[in-house]
């Protein structure tokens, strides 16, 4: 038995379902899948109402948005079984065995199993190219290194857990804006001795933002990072650019490196944005910000 949620903001998650429904229903055990949209635009939420005519699966909207932590734990709240697989409203399995190799992966002891991400082969749009290339090189991480540091590789577009952890581990809901959930999350999980496996079952993330959006967002995540430091939420040893920050700290550079920033960002932006972005100057632009918002 297998309870399906996904959360879902201002995107057609009606391809996924549908493909999700019909590996569950092949596999012949008892599902349920449940989407809980966020307070999206109506025009998405008329692609996605027809959820409600499969089988065992519900499509919720809420009236206000409330933002991703606060989501996923509402979500669980809708699930009747316990276990319980997470998927990103923009992603599609890589396999055509998808929940198969999840049901095969689930041992007695297990309690929460990530499946990976992967991103596709094909080049995006030039102006979703840093997206993208920092997916392939980021995010796109084999089952080997995954397993030597598992909760620094835990992804929440993709993953298996038991609704019994959520009675003590739940999303962190201070966290409103994109950004760190998934790291406070997984925190959380060692802290509390949770089991933490990784499987070789990705997914696509189909999503990819316009370049401009992406540094946006980029931005959001180093203001949470900043935040969830100052309040001893993490450590330097969680988040390499915080653990970056504090060497220039230590050296008492930070106001120069923020100055730095600022007469270069517009260039360092202009390479961001353009068919071949350099994923040094994006660690380089996300260190800068960081110092200069350090003064505020």
């Amino acid at each position: 038995m297998i309870s399906v949620l996904i959360p879902t903001y201002n995107y057609n998650v009606f391809p996924l379902v549908k493909e999700i429904h019909k590996q569950l229903t092949q596999s012949k055990i008892t599902f349920e899948i449940v989407c809980v949209d966020d307070a999206s635009d109506e025009k998405f939420n008329k692609l996605n109402e027809p959820i409600n005519t499969f089988s065992f699966s519900s499509f919720i909207l809420l009236d206000e948005n409330v933002g991703r932590s606060k989501i996923r734990n509402l979500l669980v709240s809708y699930a009747n079984f316990e276990w319980i697989l997470f998927l990103d409203n923009d992603v599609r399995p890589v396999s055509s065995n998808f929940i198969k190799y999840y049901l095969a992966s689930i041992k007695e002891n297990s309690q929460v199993i990530c499946g990976g991400i992967k991103y596709q082969e094909d080049k995006p749009n030039p102006e979703e190219m840093l997206r993208w290339v920092n997916g392939k090189k980021r995010e796109e991480i084999s089952l080997p290194i995954r397993e030597l540091s598992p909760y620094h590789h835990f992804f929440s577009a993709n993953f298996l857990i038991r609704k019994s952890i959520f009675s003590f581990i739940k999303f962190n809901e201070n966290l409103s804006n994109y950004g760190h959930e998934d790291t406070l999350f997984a925190l959380d999980l060692k802290k509390n001795n949770v089991a933490l496996s990784h499987i070789n079952n990705s997914v696509f993330h189909l999503g990819l933002e316009t370049s401009v959006k992406y540094i946006n967002k980029t931005e959001k995540a180093i203001e949470n990072a900043h935040y969830l430091f100052q309040k001893g939420e993490i450590q330097k040893k969680d988040i390499r650019l915080i653990n970056k920050f504090l060497q220039l700290k230590s050296y008492r550079i930070t106001n120069l490196a923020a100055t730095i920033f600022s007469l270069f960002e517009k260039s360092i932006t202009a390479n961001l944005c353009s068919k071949n972005p350099s994923l040094f100057l994006f660690d380089m632009y996300k260190l800068g910000y960081l110092c200069m918002i350090s003064k505020r």
